[in-house]
């Protein structure tokens, strides 16, 4: 009887799971459709009825849509595919039954799966409760999700992520070496350089190997084997499309790519401040999401009781955060113009993870007086914050300058003496906001030494009719040009601080 009665009640608790998980996918599907509905402007019932094609029409689009279609044409051609194939291979048959609407149903279920997998990880480690808080709090924040729901290269890798730390944390090492390398070329086809986030997986599991902690020869090598063959079949897929072992995207990624001058000043003003240097009045990750406080106590607990698996993990999101910083089109002031919170989901969904676990492991492993030490450590570091103790270098323009009208065009010239990393243009009032980031009509920055580009050397900023001009990487030159377009700016009186 007693068997007979655990039975039933297991049998009840696996339906209750399958249930519980039916409940989740239903939920993320309405969640979807309520941000879709945002974009739409249309109630969250109507979305399917729409005439809208649900597609964005933004260039990076364009091109995928371009490439899917030319897929299931089995078009090849290099002038049909600027991106790395991954997206589009999976979006083709998509494409091929719905045309510009098949990505709206990749973007559904890559959306879907990749809370799903979220929610699964949170879950396990702490339990619904903690996990519902967390959503709740994400949810809080419509951007993040409003990037989710937009046909991007970035979700599908997301998911990707998702499903492999789902593996790494709930299944064994030997699933995992035959996973990683898959999960590596996957990543490796959609956005090349997301596959350096994996590299703390790949040490971490050689490391086993070495200490000969659960990890064979067999292991090793199937590990080993399968990410060399993924690797060249992937330069050989670029060889064969290109004619080349490097695709034009890989080429252009590169080159604005990894810029660690502006390094330190982007990390600050991502999580501090992003109105010292980029006269950005708009919230930052620490004031959207104040509980990423606790992040750094996660790794500090996780060392002392030596979780080092979560430390490999926690290891590689931080890598993620500081490899999308170094990029130079990416900086404070595109989140909101760009939608580049879509770089960062990865880093903010997992930090939120990992500050949440670390007050978890607070009460789990009564670490009170650790606490309190990082509490008061919080206080003094918001302190001299705030009396600019720690503050960002600003080199402005400050010496002689002139500013006329050349062909209907603003040409202001300075001669400086001093290295710069911002411009500040007092007095022009914008016209056509959307002409801000055509760098061709808007603004050409030049000084003695080179031509700069927009979005790769510099971004630009507007607020209260000054326009700010921050440099990815300090200018060291005697002379230095600047020419505006007057038909996006209202010429007022000019003047360089």
């Amino acid at each position: 009887m007693g068997n007979f009665l655990k039975f039933r009640i297991n049998n009840f608790l696996n339906q209750f799971i399958k249930f519980e998980n039916l409940l989740v996918i239903i939920f993320f599907f309405f969640i979807f459709f309520y941000f879709y509905s945002l974009i739409l402007n249309i109630p969250i019932f109507e979305i399917l009825n729409t005439k809208h094609f649900f597609w964005f029409d933004y260039l990076d689009q364009s091109l995928y849509f371009k490439s899917a279609k030319a897929i299931t044409e089995l078009n090849f051609s290099p002038n049909q595919h600027f991106y790395p194939l991954g997206y589009q291979i999976f979006a083709s048959p998509l494409v091929f039954l719905f045309g510009f609407k098949g990505y709206f149903y990749l973007t559904l279920i890559t959306f879907v799966s990749s809370l799903f997998f979220f929610y699964k990880i949170s879950k396990n480690k702490f339990g619904f409760y903690l996990t519902s808080i967390i959503f709740i709090l994400l949810l809080s924040n419509k951007n993040i999700f409003l990037e989710l729901i937009t046909p991007w290269t970035n979700n599908l890798t997301f998911l990707f992520f998702n499903i492999f730390f789902y593996f790494f944390f709930f299944k064994t090492d030997r699933v995992c070496l035959r996973f990683l390398p898959i999960i590596f070329f996957l990543i490796l086809l959609t956005r090349p350089i997301d596959t350096l986030i994996l590299i703390p997986f790949y040490i971490y599991y050689g490391l086993k190997f070495l200490l000969k902690k659960n990890i064979n020869l067999e292991n090793i090598f199937y590990l080993v084997f399968l990410s060399f063959f993924f690797l060249i079949l992937f330069f050989s897929i670029n060889k064969f499309i290109y004619n080349d072992f490097f695709s034009p995207y890989i080429k252009f990624g590169s080159s604005i790519s990894l810029n660690k001058d502006s390094l330190f000043l982007k990390i600050f003003s991502f999580i501090f401040d992003g109105n010292s240097f980029y006269n950005l009045e708009k919230k930052m990750f620490l004031q959207l999401f104040p509980w990423l406080v606790f992040m750094p106590l996660s790794l500090i607990i996780f060392i002392k009781h030596k979780m080092f698996k979560v430390v490999i993990f926690l290891i590689s999101i931080i890598l993620n955060f500081i490899i999308y910083s170094s990029f130079s089109p990416i900086a404070p002031s595109t989140l909101y113009v760009f939608g580049t919170f879509r770089i960062f989901n990865l880093s903010i969904f997992y930090f939120s993870f990992l500050s949440f676990l670390a007050i978890y492991l607070v009460f789990k492993f009564k670490e009170k007086k650790l606490f309190f030490k990082y509490f008061f450590f919080l206080l003094f570091l918001v302190f001299i914050i705030n009396l600019k103790i720690i503050s960002i270098e600003n080199k402005n323009i400050y010496n002689e300058t002139t500013a006329f009208n050349v062909d209907n065009k603003v040409l202001i010239n300075s001669k400086i003496n001093n290295r710069v990393n911002k411009i500040e243009i007092k007095g022009f009032s914008l016209n056509d906001l959307n002409a801000l980031y055509d760098h061709v009509r808007i603004l050409t920055l030049r000084s003695d030494q080179q031509c700069y580009r927009s979005q790769i050397d510099y971004v630009l900023n507007l607020k209260n009719n000054s326009l700010t001009i921050n440099l990815n990487k300090t200018i060291n030159a005697k002379y230095l040009q600047i020419i505006i377009d007057n038909k996006v700016f209202t010429e007022k009186k000019k003047k360089i601080s």
